[in-house]
């Protein structure tokens, strides 16, 4: 980091391929993940997001994905009426490989909520 003259990383979190979450730059300290958007916004990245020509891909581990839900459902709760975002939606980039908010209600799903109460939920957010 300090080669390209950065204090730290700019992610509050890193899921590696094992799923294991790293804590990067502390909660306290705004981010530096996406311009213009990083005073209110916490940065999750995970290890990989890319095929072996370096092209963007959904590279997620099964244990990468159960910790980036639990990450995601535990942050929600500690802020109440915070949304969740891809880095995608606010910048012409291919990160992070996959549709975060439809990705999100998806695994909700799975959990049994109905899709119109995320529907609705989202809705009151905006």
């Amino acid at each position: 980091m300090n080669d390209r003259g950065w204090s730290d990383i700019g992610y509050h979190y890193v899921i590696e391929l094992d799923g294991s979450v790293r804590t990067g730059r502390p909660l306290i300290r705004v981010g530096a993940h996406v311009q213009g958007r990083n005073a209110n916004s916490i940065g999750i990245c995970y290890v990989g997001g890319t095929d072996k020509k370096g092209k963007a891909k959904d590279t997620r581990e099964p244990e990468q994905k159960k910790a980036l839900y639990g990450l995601t459902a535990e942050l929600l709760r500690r802020f109440p009426g915070a949304t969740v975002h891809g880095h995608n939606e606010f910048a012409a980039k291919a990160c992070p490989s996959f549709d975060v908010r439809t990705d999100w209600q998806a695994h909700l799903m799975t959990l049994g909520i109905p899709r119109e109460d995320i529907e609705e939920e989202e809705d009151a957010k905006l």
